[in-house]
């Protein structure tokens, strides 16, 4: 009965062992797939912060031929009342 007692004792470390095993590398996995998430998500972080400053400077830009564009028609218009 002892040595029953013994090998199913046995038999559940071994078990329990091979469970903890089976866990650790699964949860190394699963840091380095976090740890690759992670890295992908900063560099889109810095990727949008990027393109909203160039969203910016075209916007500024595109207002800035507007403009010029108004300016021009208004002395086009100068220009034709003078005629």
């Amino acid at each position: 009965v002892a040595s029953d007692e013994a090998k199913a004792a046995k038999n559940a470390y071994q078990s329990a062992k091979e469970q903890a095993e089976f866990v650790g590398k699964r949860n190394e996995v699963l840091a380095r797939k976090c740890e690759e998430i992670m890295m992908r998500n900063k560099q889109l972080e810095e990727d949008k912060d990027h393109l909203i400053k160039e969203v910016s400077r075209r916007i500024d830009t595109v207002s800035e031929m507007a403009k010029a564009v108004t300016e021009l028609k208004r002395r086009a218009e100068v220009a034709e009342k003078e005629r």
